[in-house]
């Protein structure tokens, strides 16, 4: 199964986690009584408060003390408070392992709709398939709901969401385009040439910013959601980019150049 065959690279993700109470599955319903962040709410379960984990799926933070809001973060939560409501009944179903070293309930999680509700929010490109210990039960639905949002271009995966790595890219290529727009008319001022020319410079920055990050598989969710051949698609806009960016630097300084000299024969010519 394709879950089976990520399991060992993403398994990594959960050592952090812990292992807890080993158990044999089963399932029960719970009553949704408050949404902490995308992956994970407190629920009544058989008259106790419970804290209860989503399997299989990681969404950005956006409680943890050690780390800053990510991309994306309240929008997962926002889109769990929506999928299984304060009040709402909800089925449980349990892997080998049912509870990790915080104490929480690991558990698939379906809505009222029978929708599993793991996989919905990666559908939606809210999240990142992961294991915790053993736990896989629910790795391949996970999966290929993110397949969904990667092909679709969802979520983590949007170029119009400001925040996503994909959009960060299609961003500074965009800036790189508008240069090269700028350099086809150039302009007759030699000081609007050389501030286009300093622009060029601070994109090649930007560029290769990204592009560092991008290779060193930097932590967070929305670094996570990218699979390598997405790493490599993204480094090939920014290598392109970069090549554009430094020809235009060139091209700037060449018009500026002779924009200077015109004016200097002009001026000649005048006298």
């Amino acid at each position: 199964m394709l879950g089976k065959m990520i399991a060992a690279v993403v398994a990594v993700t959960a050592t952090v986690a812990g292992v807890g109470l080993v158990t044999s599955g089963g399932s029960d319903q719970a009553v949704v009584t408050r949404i902490v962040d995308g992956d994970t709410f407190e629920a009544t379960l058989d008259g106790r408060s419970t804290t209860v984990r989503l399997l299989n799926i990681d969404t950005p933070e956006t409680v943890d003390p050690d780390s800053t809001v990510q991309c994306l973060g309240p929008e997962a939560a926002a889109r769990l408070a929506a999928l299984i409501p304060v009040g709402s009944t909800v089925d449980l179903s349990y892997d080998d392992e049912r509870v990790d070293g915080w104490g929480r309930t690991l558990a698939g999680v379906h809505d009222t709709g029978g929708r599993l509700v793991n996989a919905e929010l990666a559908r939606e490109g809210l999240g990142t398939a992961m294991v915790v210990g053993g736990n896989d039960r629910y790795l391949d639905e996970v999966t290929e709901a993110q397949e969904e949002a990667r092909a679709a271009g969802r979520g983590l995966y949007a170029t119009t969401v400001s925040c996503t790595v994909p959009a960060q890219v299609e961003r500074a290529r965009g800036t790189v385009a508008g240069l090269a727009q700028r350099a086809s008319s150039p302009s007759p001022d030699p000081a609007q040439l050389d501030a286009a020319g300093r622009e060029a410079v601070d994109a090649l920055t930007v560029l290769a910013g990204l592009d560092a990050d991008v290779r060193a598989h930097r932590a967070g969710v929305a670094w996570a959601v990218l699979s390598e051949l997405d790493r490599a698609r993204l480094t090939g806009v920014l290598d392109t980019a970069s090549d554009d960016a430094r020809t235009l630097q060139v091209r700037f300084a060449e018009q500026a150049s002779d924009v200077r000299e015109a004016q200097r024969l002009a001026a000649e010519q005048a006298e």
